[in-house]
């Protein structure tokens, strides 16, 4: 079976999106530690061509994660079916914006939302 691959985006404020042909997790790896990181309020966004997201914008040494998933079958035991969940993560170091990117490439929404509710309970 081939690698999974989405549709990737890198948006700078007063410019044009930079779409790239549709990456798989390990090309996509090699993109998030880029010059693009040194732009102001750059950010790149991931989806699967419908209404799933996964956005990362650069901050000084960490990212802002944020990760918008649809609730297709009510597997996140939280919304009805057909439902969007966003997840802000907040800022993260590059190895666990990976980590979170990974779950996202494997379409492993239901692991995102027991992470997220993790950080949100805090230590």
């Amino acid at each position: 079976m081939s690698p999974r691959r989405l549709q990737v985006s890198l948006a700078k404020p007063g410019k044009a999106d930079q779409d790239y042909p549709p990456l798989t997790l390990d090309e996509l790896q090699g993109i998030l530690s880029g010059a693009w990181r040194s732009e102001a309020e750059a950010y790149l966004y991931v989806h699967d061509g419908q209404e799933n997201i996964f956005l990362l914008q650069a901050e000084s040494q960490a990212f802002e994660v944020m990760v918008r998933v649809k609730d297709k079958f009510g597997l996140l035991g939280m919304l009805g079916k057909q439902q969007v969940l966003e997840l802000p993560f907040g800022l993260l170091s590059l190895e666990d914006a990976q980590r979170l990117l990974k779950l996202f490439y494997e379409d492993n929404y239901p692991a995102l939302r027991s992470l997220h509710r993790q950080i949100q309970a805090g230590p």
